[in-house]
Formats: structure tokens, C-alpha cells, sequence
């Protein structure tokens, strides 16, 4: 299959060379250009997506006995910058809950917000902010039981921070966290396996897995039945790199041996991906990889569009930034198959560059009767339509089940826009961008219409512009009734994505800072004088809620507890009542707040939230499904229109709200 639809996706771009690039003018040709060079980028891609996937390895983990004293040392470096005590917290707490000997596991925690660089700033509130932080850190670290490490100074950024945790640590194998990313307690049963079989292998790595939406699952409402933007990479695309001994580190959730990258000098950190060049220079020095997919780590995605495109543009520049000054093409030790992985996890990342091409094009010809793609209607339907629909059977064939159809074009629009300059950037004088913290945690109190919308709003304009000329351009010349009916389709598909984008752009209002995982254990609440017989309805590191037998009032001043049982032990935890309502004729539904306690008790809730990689698995497997017709045709597109009425009735508004303070100003300076 994925033969025949690469002769088909060869057979058109011969047909496209030969047969299709006459242009009557000079814009003409430099647009057709661009579009041609936009297909080529498009076809590269494609193919090399195909070579990639073409064998996909599925491993299971390889299992390891606890109790052997031959199981290696491991370090646990979890670095940070400006993250709050909320979230450091729970991946500390997960961290000394891992299942394995506690005397070959360290934890460390690598504070780059309390070096001694910051705590010396010339600013002294600055100063004084680092210093305080440094003091907070170091004495929570030495209550739950962990190091606590800084440096002097915040160099090469996190590349920079862990290659220090490296020096003042020795365990065999190192373990990178993020510092939001909550390992479960079988991370090291299910990783450490490899390693005692294959002693060059320098990588295991697993999937970074998010329990809350980014910004567009969030605003579209499509967290809870479609698969994520990582699943693509993080269910497909690196089981296919595994078969090539190309999975590459990740950056954290993975499982590193420590003589290996100290071979290539530790971590590198001259472009913004420092994981993706480590690797690059691991493989090229004869080292493997492997790579589970089992979700082992919980994080947390950018709330906010900002944030999010922030952290894409940093992605973007970094692997640009390697392709530039490591081209896997030229670098010696790398197998021409690796070569070629690599090629393709880099190349990916110049979409912005090309992306806004296919938006533009059909506009200039509907405008302009600009002559940039040379065909008839009949040979469309010869070479282009067989190569489109060849491309999208293989991409449901390779990735339907991880990704849903148009959702690919939507998150690369919006990026396209914002991470195009920053891509540009990598090109000139100033290509060594400084590293950027991802915003985390963020608290969006009401909805309101991104500041990012604007640019979309004018491409909206301009699909309206150009189909209104397409129409008056075609009623004076009807022999180009092909060419317009061509052009008018692509235009009317780009406005279909684009109002799907608008839906993106109203960010909707989030309250909640800790996100909410369902949990069906069983539990018993009680007082001083009662018990009820419950079912966990759902859980946060802050709250919980639970579904209780019969009708029950409850007393705001009394103190309950709840009894949980979590595998083969049972957690106690104090808890305050926030509300309770009749769910049903026999059934209540009341929620709770976990009451301030213990550290013991504090990690023991982080154990029944975070601590089982077999929920995560079941919660990823319950969102793979294949998009279906319905979601393609109506969904998306119904919620871009919604959206779109919305985001105009809100900007006119806004117009009318400022024209009655400018007129209410004018009254009081008159009167």
C-alpha cells in the first residue's frame, strides 16, 4: 500500500515538473515557485514519514527483579528553573515512591532558580526572591528526603543544570524529570530492564503524557474523546524511529546510562534542543536506543496559546538550529538509515516556513488571475486527486488512530504564523536564541478572544476578498470556469480551517489549577459517629470527589476522613466538605478538600493519583480512535463557525464600547 502511494505522490510530481510550470508573468512565476518549492517540502516530508514507519516496534518491558544485587545505581535529576513548590512537590513526592532499592535510588533536585548568579543580582528584590527560594528548597528537599543541588552560575540553561547534577552524582543510570512531569512507581521496574541486556544501549525512552488539554483541545472541548497532539509522535512516530535505532531522548520521562554521555562530554547544549542533539551525537557514536511507548510520567501541557506557542517556537529553533550546524546528512558514525530518521524529525520542523504557502496561493490566483498552477480541471483529477487521497490513506493507515484528520493542518496554522519569525531568526546573525521556561500552572479567570487572533482574521478577510473576485473575474471571462471552480474549492477548504482556528482562538475560562483525574476506587467516608460506603468520582492533588449510597446531609462543622484503598494498602486522609447534591433518588454526590498533613500522607496521595502507569495506559488507549466522517464534515467546522459569531460579535462590542467612552468623554470636556 505505501508502495503504490509512493508511485502515485512520483508520478505527480513528474507530472507537476513537466506539465504544470508556465507562468504569463513575473509575480506569476515567483508564486508559483514558492507554491512548488511548499509541495516539494510537503512530498519530502511525506516520504520520509513513510521510510520511517514503514516496520513500527512495539516493546514491552522487560522485566527485572527488585531483590538482585546486581540491579544498577540510579540518580533521579529533576531540574528546575521557576517552577513553585505546588508542582515540585508532587514529582519529588512520586520520585521517593518509586519502586526500587532505596539504597541505590537518589533523588536530586537541580534548582537553577537559586544559583548563586541570581541570589548575587544587582537587583535586590530579584536577589532577595533567589535567596529566599534557595533557603525554601533546600529545607523541604531535607524534610521529604532528597538532595538538594544548585550552581553558581545559570549556564548552557537546562542542558548547563543537569550536566552539573551529573558531577555531583554517580548512580549508573541517571533518570531526567521535568520538573511537572510525576513519575508513576513502576517507572523503573518497567526501564531498567535494557540496560543489564544491551551494554551499549544508552537510552530508554517513554512517552511524555499530559493530564490536562492544551490550549486547543481545551477551547475546541475535544480533551476527552480525541487523541492528543503528542500521540502522533509519542504512539507512532517513535515506535517507527525504534525500528531504525533512532528514538531519540526526549528531554525527560527517560532513563539514561551515565558512562555513555559522559563519553560524548555530557549533554549538549549548543542549539535549544539539547535532548535531540545529545542523541544525534550518542547514535553517531555507536551507542542504541530504545524506546517505550507505555505512559510512565504524568505532565502538565501550556494552558494558554502563548505559552504553548512559546514552547513550539523554542522546539522549532532548536531542531532548525540543529539541522544547521549538525546536519545528520554530513555527520560521520550516523547508519544512512539514521541519516535519514534524522533528516526527518528535523525537517518537520521548517513547516512554518511553508505552511502559510497553501493559505496564500489560491487568493493570489482568484485576486490576481495570477497563472501559478498550470492544469485543467481533468488532469487535477488524473495526477493531484489519486496523489492527495493516497497521501490521506496512508496517513489513517500510519496514524488514524493517533491523530484526527484536519487537526495536523489546524495546530500547524496557528504555529505557522507566530513561529515563522522565530524560525527566520535561526537564519541570521542572532541564531543563538536564548532558552525559554515554558510557562506551567497558569490561571485563566474568565474566557476572552486571544490577542493572537488578529493575523486570522485578516486571512479571513482575504478569503472573502478573493472568492468575491474569483466570482466577478470568472463572469468576465467564463472560458477560466475551471481554473476558478479549481481555485475556489482549495479557497473554500482553507476558509473551512481557518474558521476551525477561529474556535481555537476564544480561550475559555479555567478556574482550576489542578487537574482532575477519574478514579473508581472503592472508599469508606466517616465521621466521629457514621460511615458510608463510597466510589471515588474523581481526584486532584487538591480535592476529591465521591459518589455515596442514599440520600445523606451532611455537617459542614463536622471532620471526616475517607478510607482508600489503593492496590494492596489503605490511605487515610482528612478532608473538609465543599458541597453535596442528590445525584440521583439513591445517590449523592459530595466533594471534598484533602486538609493540610503529614509528608507521609502527602505521598501517599500522590501515589493513588499518579501512581499507576496501567491508568494512564487505559486512558490513553480509550482516546485512540479513528476520526470518522462526521467529525471532518460538520464538528470542526460547526465549532469554527460558533466561534467565528462569537469572535465578531465580541470585536464589534469591543468597537461599540470604545466609541461610548469616547463619546461620554466628549460630553464631559463639553459640559
Amino acid at each position: 500500500m505505501m508502495g503504490l502511494a509512493t508511485f502515485l505522490t512520483l508520478r505527480y510530481l513528474a507530472w507537476r515538473i513537466m506539465h504544470t510550470m508556465v507562468f504569463d508573468s513575473f509575480v506569476g512565476l515567483i508564486m508559483g515557485t514558492l507554491l512548488f518549492a511548499a509541495e516539494i517540502y510537503a512530498i519530502a516530508v511525506y516520504l520520509l514519514g513513510i521510510f520511517v514507519n514503514i516496520n513500527p516496534l512495539w516493546r514491552k518491558p522487560v522485566p527485572v527483579d527488585l531483590g538482585s544485587k546486581d540491579l544498577p545505581s540510579v540518580d533521579v535529576l529533576i531540574p528546575s528553573y521557576n517552577e513553585g513548590w505546588a508542582t515540585l512537590s508532587k514529582t519529588l513526592l512520586a520520585a521517593i515512591q518509586i519502586n526500587y532499592p532505596k539504597d541505590k535510588l537518589k533523588i536530586y533536585l537541580l534548582d537553577d532558580g537559586g544559583t548563586s548568579q541570581k541570589r548575587n543580582l544587582p537587583d535586590k528584590k530579584e536577589a532577595l526572591e533567589a535567596e529566599a527560594r534557595h533557603s525554601f528548597l533546600k529545607k523541604k528537599c531535607d524534610e521529604i528526603g532528597v538532595f538538594y543541588l544548585t550552581r553558581e552560575q545559570n549556564l548552557h540553561a537546562k542542558a548547563g543544570n543537569i550536566n552539573e547534577g551529573l558531577k555531583a552524582s554517580q548512580g549508573e543510570l541517571v533518570v531526567i524529570l521535568d520538573a511537572d512531569h510525576i513519575p508513576t512507581t513502576d517507572f523503573l521496574e518497567k526501564t531498567v530492564g535494557p540496560f543489564l541486556e544491551d551494554p551499549l544501549l544508552f537510552l530508554v525512552q517513554t512517552p511524555h503524557f499530559f493530564v490536562n488539554a492544551d490550549p486547543i483541545e481545551k477551547n475546541l472541548h475535544t480533551f476527552s474523546t480525541m487523541p492528543g497532539e503528542n500521540t502522533m509522535f509519542y504512539r507512532g512516530i517513535q515506535n517507527g524511529l525504534d525500528f531504525w535505532n533512532s528514538a531519540f531522548f526526549c528531554g525527560s520521562a527517560a532513563v539514561l546510562r551515565r558512562a555513555h554521555i559522559e563519553k560524548v562530554g555530557g549533554l549538549s547544549g549548543k542549539t535549544l534542543t539539547e535532548d535531540a542533539e545529545t542523541s544525534l551525537k550518542l547514535h553517531a557514536a555507536g551507542f542504541n536506543s530504545i524506546y517505550l511507548r507505555r505512559p510512565m510520567i504524568a505532565g502538565l501541557q501550556p494552558e494558554s496559546l502563548s505559552s504553548f506557542i512559546t514552547q513550539r517556537a523554542r522546539w522549532a529553533m532548536g531542531m532548525v538550529q540543529l539541522f544547521l550546524e549538525n546536519n545528520p546528512l554530513k555527520t560521520k558514525g550516523l547508519h544512512w538509515y539514521q541519516k535519514i530518521a534524522y533528516l526527518n524529525n528535523m525537517l518537520f520542523w521548517f513547516f512554518p516556513l511553508f505552511r502559510l504557502v497553501f493559505i496564500v496561493v489560491p487568493s493570489a490566483f482568484l485576486i490576481f488571475k495570477l497563472h501559478i498552477y498550470n492544469a485543467s480541471l481533468r488532469e487535477v483529477l488524473a495526477y493531484t486527486v489519486p496523489h492527495i487521497m493516497a497521501a490521506f490513506v496512508v496517513f489513517v493507515r500510519l496514524y488514524g488512530k493517533y491523530r484526527w484528520n484536519l487537526m495536523s493542518e489546524i495546530y500547524e496554522i496557528i504555529l505557522s504564523v507566530y513561529l515563522l519569525p522565530s524560525v527566520l531568526s535561526v537564519f541570521g546573525k542572532n541564531k543563538n536564541k536564548t532558552f525559554k521556561v515554558t510557562p506551567k500552572g497558569e490561571d485563566l479567570s474568565h474566557g476572552q478572544l486571544s490577542p493572537l487572533a488578529t493575523p486570522f482574521f485578516l486571512i479571513i478577510i482575504l478569503i472573502f476578498v478573493s472568492l468575491a473576485m474569483g466570482l466577478v473575474h470568472y463572469q468576465a471571462n467564463p472560458l477560466l470556469i475551471e481554473a476558478f471552480a479549481i481555485n475556489t474549492v482549495w479557497e473554500i477548504f482553507n476558509l473551512i480551517l481557518i474558521l476551525c482556528v477561529l474556535g481555537v482562538l476564544y480561550e475559555e475560562q479555567q478556574r482550576r489549577l489542578e487537574p482532575r483525574i477519574v478514579l473508581k476506587n472503592k472508599a469508606v467516608l466517616f465521621s466521629e459517629k457514621k460511615n458510608w460506603k463510597a466510589t471515588l468520582h474523581d481526584v486532584s492533588a487538591s480535592g476529591i470527589s465521591v459518589i455515596l449510597e442514599n440520600r445523606i446531609r451532611f455537617d459542614p462543622l463536622t471532620s471526616y476522613f475517607i478510607e482508600i484503598q489503593n492496590k494492596n494498602k489503605t490511605c487515610r486522609f482528612r478532608v473538609k466538605l465543599v458541597r453535596s447534591f442528590e445525584l440521583t433518588p439513591n445517590q449523592t454526590q459530595a466533594a471534598f478538600t484533602f486538609e493540610p498533613t503529614s509528608t507521609e500522607i502527602e505521598a501517599e496521595k500522590i501515589a493513588l493519583i499518579y501512581g499507576s502507569s496501567e491508568l494512564w495506559e487505559q486512558w490513553m488507549q480509550q482516546k485512540e480512535n479513528n476520526s470518522s466522517w462526521h467529525e471532518i464534515l460538520f464538528y470542526l467546522p460547526a465549532m469554527g463557525l460558533k466561534y467565528f459569531y462569537l469572535h465578531a460579535w465580541l470585536v464589534i462590542h469591543t468597537v461599540l464600547n470604545a466609541f461610548n467612552l469616547k463619546k461620554q468623554s466628549l460630553k464631559e470636556k463639553l459640559s
